[in-house]
């Protein structure tokens, strides 16, 4: 995964920070490396995504994040996937997904 997300030449990996919006409604991250703007931001922060995203502005239309358990596990194949594989929704649940790994587990 990092070697994918270096491929992306405005990608900019530092540590956390405050994430506050300008008058000019960009987003302003500051951090002890430095401050950075833009006019749009990808938070993945899981559960905690809905709390920062409606402290940051209340009035922002955010779909609520929440917490779930769930199971995971590794299974040696005798040919890898080829690509993801997601079985559809189920009543309270999200479907299952078989995921190719780089060592050509799923």
């Amino acid at each position: 995964m990092l070697a994918t997300l270096d491929s992306f030449p405005h990608l900019v990996r530092t540590s956390p920070g405050t994430l506050t919006t300008d008058p000019a409604g960009r987003y302003r991250l500051n951090t002890p490396g430095g401050d950075f703007t833009a006019p749009r931001v990808l938070v993945c922060a899981g559960t905690w995504t809905t709390r920062l995203l409606t402290d940051l502005d209340p009035d922002l239309p955010v779909v609520p994040v929440l917490a779930a358990a769930g199971t995971a596990l590794t299974v040696a194949a005798p040919q890898p996937l080829p690509a993801v594989i997601r079985t559809p929704n189920r009543a309270y649940a999200c479907g299952l997904r078989a995921v190719p790994q780089a060592d050509g587990a799923w």
